[in-house]
């Protein structure tokens, strides 16, 4: 668990990095214990029925980190798969595996996105039948709407949940909060249950709390491997056997027919992949177990079908790594068609501009650049990136 602060930070202040990235602040603290906020799972419940949604699965906002990632793609599929790489550098905790959700805009090509590791997500979805969405209880506070940094609060029996004006968010004790709150510069705070306990001053929203905000549902955990398949009711599949046996009893016949024509296409098929089979591991038949074909194509270096978008951006999240500190992505494209992937690279001088182009050359990429330009926070450049023929 880490805390993400942004709104209000200045070097004056105690920020971690003095860079144009996202100022994060990693300190030990007392966990939070993975349970979920009731009231604000009602909030968020009451949302969802309000817009004719699903009831949503609501985890412990503990259990979640909700950072703002500059995610500068055209498309969510695009998104959502380098996702896990734009949230690498921010993740204090890399202990097991992290299972990443983009959720909505929050301006200026940055999104609203949920880490969580996939060991309590598979608990949390373990024998839920139901088909409901599954989002962090801090989504029960919306951000504040102000143009200053601020957040909003939500206390309850010692735990302070809390949304900034970005969007992110972050779960804490009570007695916490002070220090948390002077080193992110001191932002307003805004309080929807009224005085924390020993904690600074607060607006008090507490007789008119703001209602949860509808596009924040639009962020699911509940995805990959963890979307719910519908199942079709018990009384669907009872009239379904009963159609089919009734028809099957009137055109007997005719499935006769039709089983012998596909049993012998099946049996052509099984032919045709245990030639496969043999041709490109020999020894292998259909008849095995999945698992050990599977081991034996791995062990033999069967080739893999990889997506050219995220091996690219592979490479150069690889090569790139040593000059994160140093430099930022204004604008990110992929073309498909040519292979090319287009970056809008800003550094505080021209030298690390030449650094990370040095670096892509020698990774091993064809890199062209065209000429870098003085900006008023200090240069930038557009290279082009293809990957190795």
């Amino acid at each position: 668990m880490f805390t993400q602060f942004d709104d209000g930070c200045s070097a004056s202040e105690g920020c971690a990095a003095d860079t144009p990235s996202r100022a994060l602040v990693a300190r030990p603290r007392r966990a939070v214990s993975p349970s979920v906020a009731a009231a604000l799972a009602r909030r968020i419940t009451d949302c969802a029925s309000q817009k004719n949604r699903p009831t949503p699965i609501v985890v412990p906002g503990a259990s979640v980190s909700l950072l703002s990632v500059a995610l500068p793609l055209k498309s969510h599929r695009q998104r959502a798969r380098a996702a896990t790489f734009a949230v690498a550098g921010q993740l204090c905790d890399t202990t097991g595996n992290a299972h990443v959700a983009v959720g909505p805009c929050l301006g200026s090509d940055r999104y609203l996105v949920a880490v969580c590791d996939d060991a309590v997500l598979a608990e949390v979805v373990r024998d839920r039948a139901h088909p409901g969405i599954v989002l962090p209880d801090t989504l029960g506070i919306p951000k504040p709407v102000v143009d200053k940094p601020a957040w909003n609060l939500w206390e309850a029996e010692g735990i302070v949940h809390a949304r900034a004006a970005d969007g992110t968010g972050f779960v804490c004790h009570a007695d916490e909060l002070t220090a948390l709150w002077r080193l992110a510069g001191k932002p307003d705070l805004y309080s929807l249950t009224g005085p924390v306990t020993n904690g600074p001053a607060v607006v008090d929203l507490s007789h008119q709390p703001p209602a949860v905000d509808p596009d924040d549902l639009l962020l699911d955990l509940r995805h990959g491997p963890y979307l719910h398949r519908r199942r079709a009711p018990r009384r669907v599949l009872r009239l379904a056997i009963a159609a089919t046996f009734v028809a099957g009893f009137g055109h007997m016949s005719l499935l006769a027919a039709n089983t012998r024509a596909l049993t012998q296409i099946a049996d052509d098929r099984m032919t045709d992949i245990a030639t496969q089979l043999d041709h490109h591991a020999p020894g292998l038949s259909p008849d095995q177990p999945l698992r050990l074909i599977a081991a034996q194509f791995a062990r033999n270096g069967a080739p893999r079908q990889q997506d050219p978008f995220m091996t690219i951006l592979a490479h150069v999240s690889q090569a790139l790594k040593p000059q994160l500190g140093m430099i930022t992505f204004r604008e990110l494209r992929y073309g498909a068609r040519e292979g090319v992937l287009t970056l809008l690279v800003q550094g505080t001088e021209f030298e690390p501009l030449q650094a990370a182009e040095a670096a892509l050359m020698a990774a091993g990429l064809e890199v062209t650049s065209g000429t870098a330009t003085a900006t008023d926070g200090g240069a930038e450049v557009l290279i082009q990136v293809r990957d190795r023929p």
